[in-house]
């Protein structure tokens, strides 16, 4: 059975506290915050890590042109470095600051050609306004903590990966199972966003289990399922 994270922060205290099997996870895709967070990310060692520095918009007002000028150093040092957490969150934040920044890191993302990671609140709409210019010149989109079912064809056409987090199962099984469904089976991902898994993470291995139940398949051919995307992006 394979075991992936499409999506946790590893420069965050305490992940290793609240996740037992870790060590075994064979892609991990670990994303940062703030900038104080990127010179600790590049020293981090994990079996399958892909690193990826980005300001999230609750701290869009962070952003000036030092801000910049330093991701872009990070982005030049490792080539295969993604561009994340970004986006836009209704429920925290001026949203004009969150739009205008967003907006500068998936410039950045489509100069270098580099994957994104992105939050996303409330703002389905803009946030997929932001991504159409850049369908071409960014390889892969993956919409962190994905939940807004409605929107689940138009982030499709554009050829966005679909990440699942453990706090989809506040919700009952009778309305997860439509919503997961849905979701086309080559751009199915699954994170715990630890250390800020909720409630209902207990390990990945169970997790896996949970999402390929309501999937209804068999867990090792959802896992090699979700493997294979995650190794399709990079």
């Amino acid at each position: 059975m394979h075991c992936t994270d499409a999506h946790l922060h590893l420069t965050e205290q305490g992940v290793s506290g609240i996740y037992p099997d870790l060590d075994d996870l064979e892609i991990v895709f670990s994303c940062t915050s703030r900038p104080e967070e990127w010179a600790i990310q590049e020293k981090i060692q994990h079996r399958g890590l892909k690193r990826f520095y980005g300001l999230h918009p609750w701290y869009a007002d962070l952003w000036d042109e030092d801000v910049g000028k330093t991701l872009v150093s990070f982005l030049e040092k490792d080539s295969e470095a993604g561009v994340g957490e970004i986006g836009m969150d209704s429920k925290k934040g001026d949203p004009v600051t969150q739009s205008d920044i967003f907006g500068k890191q998936l410039e950045l993302a489509s100069e270098y050609g580099r994957t994104v990671t992105v939050h996303m609140v409330g703002m389905e709409k803009q946030v997929l306004e932001h991504l159409r210019p850049y369908r071409k010149d960014i390889p892969a989109t993956i919409l962190h903590s994905f939940k807004a079912e409605s929107y689940i064809r138009p982030f499709s056409e554009l050829g966005c990966y679909f990440s699942l987090s453990p706090r989809l199962l506040d919700k009952a099984d009778e309305k997860l199972k439509p919503f997961i469904g849905r979701i086309p089976e080559d751009r199915i991902l699954v994170e715990t966003d630890a250390p800020f898994t909720g409630r209902n993470f207990e390990d990945m291995h169970s997790l896996m289990e949970r999402f390929a139940g309501l999937r209804d398949m068999q867990v090792e051919e959802f896992t090699e399922t979700v493997y294979r995307n995650m190794e399709r992006i990079f």
